[in-house]
């Protein structure tokens, strides 16, 4: 009876195991605005967007700055000495894992959201709207001045090729 019974808990075991669902934790390092890498695999912050490394924003007076870039460097500066505990992932449309992820804490995403450096996706995370309309209101990361929405922007760029 053990040659049928342990084959067929070996199956259910594996199936169980959803490599898109596990937990990762660890040091991250910084890719984007809203990706991270974790023991070498990367991860997007589920929920929100960032500007794209090569894009550019205008401040109040009309003056470009890299905000792709400040982005990066926001999210860098906040993870800079701490551990990741990314939880609920999936694989989004470019087969990246898109996970909510803590350092400690703070929900990384809408700490991103809330200084303004990322925008949330409402079909997503209805929850961090409001952490964006206060950084809208007090002008905060990309709000500051003009800018162009990070999905628009690929969009655009897409088109230009």
């Amino acid at each position: 009876m053990w040659k049928f019974v342990l084959p067929i808990l070996a199956l259910v075991g594996l199936l169980a195991v959803n490599p898109a669902h596990a937990d990762i934790m660890g040091k991250p390092d910084v890719a984007d605005g809203n990706t991270i890498i974790i023991a070498g695999e990367a991860v997007r912050l589920y929920g929100i967007d960032a500007p794209e490394l090569a894009q550019t924003c205008s401040d109040a007076k009309g003056k470009v700055w890299a905000c792709g870039k400040e982005s990066m460097y926001a999210l860098l500066r906040f993870l800079e000495n701490h551990w990741v505990t990314c939880k609920e992932g999936r694989r989004d449309r470019s087969g990246f894992r898109s996970m909510v992820c803590f350092a400690g804490p703070y929900d990384i995403g809408a700490k991103m959201v809330h200084d303004g450096w990322a925008l949330a996706l409402d079909q997503e995370r209805a929850d961090y709207l409001l952490q964006q309309h206060n950084a809208m209101t007090a002008k905060r990361g990309v709000w500051r001045g003009g800018f162009m929405k990070p999905w628009e922007w690929r969009r655009a760029v897409r088109r230009q090729r």
